[in-house]
């Protein structure tokens, strides 16, 4: 090594001792912005080069140990179910059942009980992923199957309302009550239509 590197290596690692801290956050905020980019695009290209190969690797990798994957699973399922609540909906375990508590043990919608074959479902919105309760599993298909749109829930419990589909001595208090006041609501809308 000649003088002009030996010396350029000394300063280098003096620099980096007195400069640790300063270099380790222009490094973590290049690595959130361009790198990552640049390293995003790499692994894309790279994908899109090989993926037969890939794919061929995990469909072989998943039927081999198809049994080792399944014991893992079952072994692993609570600890799985928390890191996946606090990954998509930022919420620990405690913090859902504390809302399902809120709510009486109950489904915010219908207030069954039962939650279903699998359980309990986290109703969210699907944008900003804030949890806005917990619900059965047949009220969270009605909001999916709706696409979370108020208007469609609407025109479906007047369609209900107007061919008597539902029977008040069938419902539950609570959707008596929401009756009550969407035919309030209704016949307001009613007489402001003819006002007009």
């Amino acid at each position: 090594m000649s003088q002009t590197k030996e010396k350029r290596a000394v300063y280098n690692k003096t620099y980096r001792a007195i400069h640790r801290e300063e270099l380790k956050a222009y490094f973590k905020t290049r690595r959130i912005g361009e790198i990552r980019d640049k390293d995003n695009a790499r692994r894309k290209n790279r994908h899109a080069a090989h993926r037969e190969a890939e794919n061929a690797y995990m469909r072989n990798y998943s039927m081999t140990h198809k049994q080792e994957r399944r014991a893992y699973a079952a072994n692993h399922r609570k600890e799985n179910y928390g890191y996946r609540l606090k990954r998509v909906y930022k919420k620990t375990p405690a913090e859902i059942i504390a809302i399902l508590n809120r709510q009486g043990g109950r489904c915010a919608i219908c207030s069954t009980d039962k939650p279903g074959k699998k359980g309990w479902s986290i109703d969210h919105d699907h944008i900003i992923k804030q949890v806005r309760g917990i619900l059965c599993m047949n009220c969270n298909l009605m909001l999916g199957n709706a696409r979370d749109i108020p208007s469609i829930l609407r025109i479906a419990a007047n369609y209900l309302c107007h061919h008597n589909i539902w029977y008040e001595e069938d419902m539950p208090e609570k959707l008596k009550q929401m009756n009550a006041e969407q035919t309030q609501l209704d016949s307001l809308d009613r007489e402001e239509q003819r006002a007009n």
